[in-house]
């Protein structure tokens, strides 16, 4: 009879590690590929600022409600490779995308895009005064910018 238990017991633990692994796999199927909300339509800005690593952008996502758990959703970015690649920019998510889908936008680039229209002509005051005024950005940071020759060409602008 004690062998026969201690044959058991092996087999009890073997399939009840299974079926916990299981569940914690389809715990974290549905936490990356279900949205939060099937009937949200509002949408959030969200944005990430150029040089804003990985972990704050996570951070930054679980804070405004958009994903269900900064950890689950670094996880599987990791996995997914794209933890290198996330873009900055602004952003408008939905609580009805999953986190898979939010972090493929993050990763592609899908950014709120402004449309802006410089009049031939327009000097670089010009351009300032119409990007603040838009709201867009600071005319005065961007005078700053545009002065910049490290910044320059970081963005691939050469110029003496």
């Amino acid at each position: 009879m004690a062998e026969n238990r201690k044959g058991v017991a092996p087999k009890k633990i073997a399939i009840l590690s299974l079926f916990l692994l299981a569940l914690v796999f389809v715990s974290f199927m549905i936490s990356v590929f279900m949205p939060l909300s099937f009937a949200a339509q509002e949408k959030k800005r969200v944005y990430i600022v150029y040089g804003t690593g990985f972990n704050k952008a996570a951070a930054m996502l679980e804070e405004e409600g958009l994903i269900r758990n900064k950890h689950i959703f670094k996880a599987y970015v990791l996995l997914t490779g794209g933890h290198d690649r996330i873009k900055a920019g602004e952003y408008e998510i939905s609580r009805a995308e999953s986190m898979a889908a939010i972090a493929k936008r993050l990763i592609k680039g899908d950014v709120i895009k402004h449309r802006v229209v410089f009049p031939e002509g327009s000097d670089v005051y010009d351009m300032a005064a119409i990007l603040e005024s838009s709201g867009l950005a600071s005319g005065a940071r961007f005078l700053e910018l545009a002065r910049d020759k490290t910044f320059l060409r970081e963005i691939g602008i050469e110029y003496e």
